[in-house]
């Protein structure tokens, strides 16, 4: 199967989907400047500041184009002509019907790698959008499957891969992504700002919609109880009865995942015996997915009453746990069918 966008073919999903997030990075560039120079210029800042990298050769000709233009025209006139061609491949992406296989598949896509932002807004604001409470509205992308709580926060802050709950509990924050980077989130807020609580930050090792067979999400302990600072609650089994739900959202859906295993392990130690949960990211057949739940059952500090299955789709949340040396707690649930 082929997957055509802005004239150029893909032969894998994985690849198409890269595709779209490079004409959104594309689209989101061209947003930056009002002029082809700004432009230019703020896309030769993104890339220095390794806030924008292409994965597509959609994403890389565009980027060797403007680079060329940019070595070699003057200040004057260095993409000059260059504003016609980025709308013309734009309208054709978000204006002309995809040329895809696949019934009803619409272009869409997360943003990721724009320019700074441009309000300093703190988390209280970030969950109010989130909740559909911020009137400002900024139409930045094809949003016909993003899910409208989301599309305003995606449009301000494009790293957004989704949100994370759980019912009852102060956890309810913005879960980010960068590509190749687990720790830039970990150390600063939604507008870019340092942040010592940082925020929930999705596994760079997973794909950037988070929908893999097993989705890995980091947060800090911290001692206020933000972010993941009440995760340890679960070693506690009434705690786990009273909350045993976690709903992760991703841009596109809401997903609710029943506890299946809480349990202490350590990372970044050879010789530890405890469960090696991190390395079940890219789980690729019942083999594996099995021996991670079995992994799960034989840690857990209690019996859930709930299992998985081949076929299911997991959520993996860690945290610090000081009880040992490189410590982390570990909460991992089942997506509800």
């Amino acid at each position: 199967m082929k997957y055509t966008i802005d004239g150029y073919t893909f032969y894998s999903v994985r690849e198409f989907e890269g595709a779209k997030r490079d004409a959104l990075r594309i689209r989101a560039l061209q947003r930056s400047g009002k002029t082809d120079t700004e432009v230019a210029r703020n896309y030769r800042r993104q890339i220095k500041e390794n806030k924008i990298k292409f994965e597509t050769r959609l994403g890389k000709e565009f980027a060797a184009d403007i680079n060329k233009k940019l070595c070699t025209k003057s200040a004057g006139d260095r993409i000059a002509g260059r504003r016609l061609s980025i709308i013309g491949r734009l309208k054709n992406f978000f204006m002309v019907p995809l040329g895809i296989a696949m019934v009803g598949l619409v272009c869409v896509g997360v943003i990721f790698g724009s320019r700074e932002w441009e309000s300093r807004k703190n988390m209280a604001e970030v969950q109010a959008a989130a909740n559909g409470k911020l009137t400002e509205k900024e139409q930045v992308m094809d949003e016909s499957l993003i899910l409208p709580r989301f599309k305003e926060l995606a449009a301000k802050n494009p790293d957004l891969v989704g949100w994370l709950t759980i019912p009852d509990t102060i956890i309810d924050y913005p879960v980010m992504y960068r590509t190749g980077d687990n720790d830039y989130y970990l150390e600063h807020d939604f507008d870019g700002n340092s942040d010592n609580n940082g925020l929930l930050v999705l596994d760079k090792r997973c794909t950037l919609k988070g929908n893999d067979i097993n989705s890995l999400v980091h947060g800090h302990n911290m001692n206020s109880g933000a972010m993941f600072g009440t995760l340890l609650n679960y070693t506690d089994k009434k705690y786990f009865e009273a909350h045993p739900t976690i709903t992760f959202s991703t841009l596109y859906e809401e997903q609710t995942f029943e506890i299946i295993g809480v349990f202490r392990s350590q990372v970044y130690n050879e010789n530890t015996k405890d469960f090696a949960f991190y390395n079940y990211i890219r789980i690729e057949n019942k083999e594996q997915f099995d021996t991670y739940v079995r992994g799960i059952k034989s840690q857990s500090l209690y019996d859930t009453g709930v299992t998985a299955y081949y076929g299911d789709k997991l959520l993996t949340l860690s945290t610090c746990e000081y009880s040992k040396e490189n410590g982390r707690l570990v909460v991992v649930g089942r997506c509800k069918q």
